[in-house]
């Protein structure tokens, strides 16, 4: 039987966080239950004390009972008081009823060669010509079209326009941009392109993350100056300060797909190498009078500096005060379990923000440390090696296979690929990232001197360039990436309860883990197996909502054939972020690419008709793609199911409606606004099928199978 006596943390955290899931996935609240709420914190206090006073074992677990339902309610409740949709906002007006709103910058500005955008809490709205108080975030994206947009933290901004309440994502699996917005508390957007806002003062909403970001600001500019090299700038502003704006495309693919993509994300990492070193150093003086007091002290101002020049970053507080809360527990002669520890510092950060629970880099930095805490010490055992640097590598190693075990799961959940060269990759990464980060503090520390900058600079722009190059060299290795992983939600959680009864098993040796283990086998296998054959039994017809471009997919079990103009094929990020993730979720293996209007495979027919347009046929469905005004007559004769309007046609809908019965007419992204609008009204006027992507999202036709 498992004793919970030293860790009431976890049991805190489990039920909290269950409330908070509860009510994420509800999403509704009545007074009720606050009532409930109030209701058992009155039993659960009452039950107490008269368990203290009859000593009753009954007693004691009704205690325990009735705490876990009030965790549970008070995870629920907490989270509905801390979701900022349901205060009383004023922004949900009618669309052109808001002028102009005044807002004030609220968090970090991201550059982009494109844009500049950053959050603003709105203050007022002026309606009917009138102003009037409001409360809202709204995330603000600026067109740049000047070198320098005059954009900071704490800028008070007058905009004209009216903020837009956030778009759902309109393809299948396309990153939902809307739900990571509304986890922050933002649910409206606004972009300006253009001069129509202005600056009219200056009230930052928190002095010390305005001044913690004039900091970072401060070494980003040093930073810049002793790097000449715009590639190992961006990988260092990324390293040291958190900035990621400068990052390459080309470095991220490269790092994510080698799975070192941490090492460019100011975290939990480099604290821990902070700590390590630092303890190293204050080490000579354990035997000194107060020496735990003076090491937390030290501690506690090196990494509140460290904070401080990350301007505060979540990720970095994280992991900051879950060290800290070590270091105190030790310092005040607090018995302590480590387990316990990371669930209290887990538990403080979900009462700071809930959402915290569905941050990716939350989930994965707390999985890392367990794995590393749970299962190095065991990988260690095996080998004892003898010299320093054996010993360093060999406890390298066991961490990266300990932190790889237990955020497994839930990197392919998210990200669909396994890196195969893991262990290589992130013995290299994480030791020179090290050596680099200390050299990177070292140059922002120094960076008032003379000379120093400049040879600290070209040391770190060294390290950097070694890192990259090792980092392309594994990459270019046989097979080095496993992609298009697909995990359901359910899998993913199969595969940690797989996790959970074999240690289970090795640590109690006892057959029913193992028997759970195995039914549970079972059951994932079946599960994989069932949505294989559901694949190949895929038939379908996709039109994908790309803007200002045509996209369209046949898929036909494990195999995709996309047909899309140059406009599409001209920025990559159109196939990595809207086509990539929706053949990911359909398993789709044997992919094909192929530009409209050339030549098509032969599962593919295509005609081009006297009139300029062209038809396709595929399974039995004639898909006619009009780029100009089609015939009557020709639609008349070829019958095709699906008409595609691109680039504004004209439609003689006098001619055109009788021809129409049965055919259904898309709209794709290279149409304007207002064309939309005024075909969508005459067509449905007419009694002619309309199918909008832009409003509704990409049409996913599915086609019987012909055997």
């Amino acid at each position: 039987m498992i004793r919970w006596g030293p860790y009431p943390f976890l049991r805190i955290i489990f039920f909290f966080s269950a409330g908070i899931v509860i009510y994420l996935q509800a999403d509704k609240y009545s007074f009720a239950t606050s009532l409930l709420a109030g209701l058992l914190l009155f039993i659960y206090v009452l039950l107490y004390f008269l368990s203290r006073q009859k000593k009753s074992t009954n007693l004691n677990n009704l205690v325990g009972i009735t705490g876990m339902l009030l965790l549970v309610t008070a995870g629920y409740v907490f989270t509905h008081v801390f979701t900022f949709r349901h205060q009383p906002v004023n922004l949900n007006h009618p669309p052109g009823t808001i002028s102009h709103y005044v807002g004030v910058v609220d968090d970090y500005i991201t550059q982009k060669p494109a844009s500049v955008s950053s959050t603003i809490l709105v203050k007022a709205v002026k309606r009917a010509g009138n102003w009037q108080p409001a409360a809202g975030k709204v995330r603000l994206t600026i067109k740049r079209e000047q070198a320098n947009i005059p954009l900071s933290y704490g800028a008070v901004l007058l905009i004209k326009g009216q903020p837009e309440p956030v778009k759902p994502p309109l393809n299948p699996a396309q990153f939902d941009y809307r739900q990571y917005l509304a986890n922050n508390q933002v649910y409206f957007q606004y972009y300006l392109s253009g001069p129509y806002f202005m600056q009219i003062g200056y009230e930052p909403g928190n002095i010390l993350m305005a001044w913690s970001i004039a900091v970072r600001n401060n070494m980003d500019a040093r930073l810049r100056a002793a790097m000449p090299s715009d590639r190992e700038y961006g990988v260092a502003a990324a390293l040291l300060l958190g900035i990621k704006d400068y990052l390459p495309e080309d470095i991220k693919a490269a790092y994510s797909q080698s799975g070192t993509m941490h090492v460019l994300a100011v975290s939990g990492l480099h604290v821990g190498v902070i700590f390590y070193i630092l303890n190293f150093f204050l080490g000579r003086w354990s035997r000194q009078r107060g020496f735990k007091w003076f090491r937390f002290l030290v501690l506690l101002g090196i990494f509140g500096m460290y904070a401080f020049v990350t301007a505060l970053s979540a990720s970095v507080l994280r992991a900051v005060g879950m060290f800290l809360l070590l270091v105190a527990a030790e310092t005040f002669r607090r018995q302590t379990n480590i387990y316990n520890t990371l669930a209290a510092a887990a538990f403080f950060l979900l009462l700071y923000n809930p959402y915290f629970l569905v941050d990716v880099g939350f989930q994965l930095s707390f999985l890392a440390v367990l794995g590393i805490l749970y299962f190095s010490p065991i990988l260690e055992k095996p080998l004892a090696p003898e010299t320093y640097v054996a010993r360093f590598v060999w406890k390298m190693l066991c961490a990266s296979v300990a932190a790889q075990l237990t955020t497994l799961p839930l990197t392919l959940y998210y990200f669909h690929q396994f890196p195969v060269y893991f262990l290589a990759a992130n013995l290299v990464a994480i030791t020179l990232s090290s050596v680099a980060l200390v050299v990177g503090l070292g140059l922002l520390a120094l960076s008032w001197l003379p000379l120093v900058p400049i040879y600290l600079g070209k040391a770190l722009s060294w390290l950097l360039w070694l890192m990259h190059e090792s980092n392309s060299w594994l990459l270019q290795a046989p097979f080095p990436v496993i992609n298009n992983i697909n995990l359901t939600t359910v899998q993913t959680w199969l595969l940690y309860l797989l996790l959970v009864f074999l240690i289970l098993f090795f640590a109690r040796k006892r057959l029913v883990y193992f028997a759970f283990f195995s039914g549970l086998l079972v059951v994932f296998s079946g599960l994989k197996i069932m949505a294989a054959g559901k694949r190949q039994n895929n038939q379908l017809l996709a039109v994908y909502q790309v803007p200002k471009a045509t996209a369209l997919a046949f898929i036909s079990g494990e195999q995709g054939q996309l047909l899309a103009d140059s406009t599409f094929y001209a920025n990559p990020k159109n196939h990595q972020y809207i086509i990539q993730p929706h053949w990911q979720e359909l398993g789709i293996t044997k992919q094909h690419t192929n530009t409209l209007g050339n030549n098509l495979p032969g599962s593919i027919a295509t005609m081009l008709l006297p009139d300029g347009n062209q038809l396709l046929q595929w399974q039995g469905l004639k898909i006619l793609r009009c780029i100009k005004s089609p015939r009557a007559l020709l639609v008349q004769q070829v019958k095709p199911d699906f008409i595609i309007l691109s680039h504004r046609p004209y439609l003689n809908l006098d001619e055109l409606t009788p021809v129409l019965k049965g055919t259904a007419v898309i709209l794709d992204g290279t149409n304007s606004l207002r064309y939309q609008e005024q075909i969508e009204q005459l067509l449905t006027k007419a009694g002619v099928i309309c199918y909008n992507v832009n409003k509704r999202g990409a049409l996913l036709q599915p086609v019987p199978l012909k055997y």
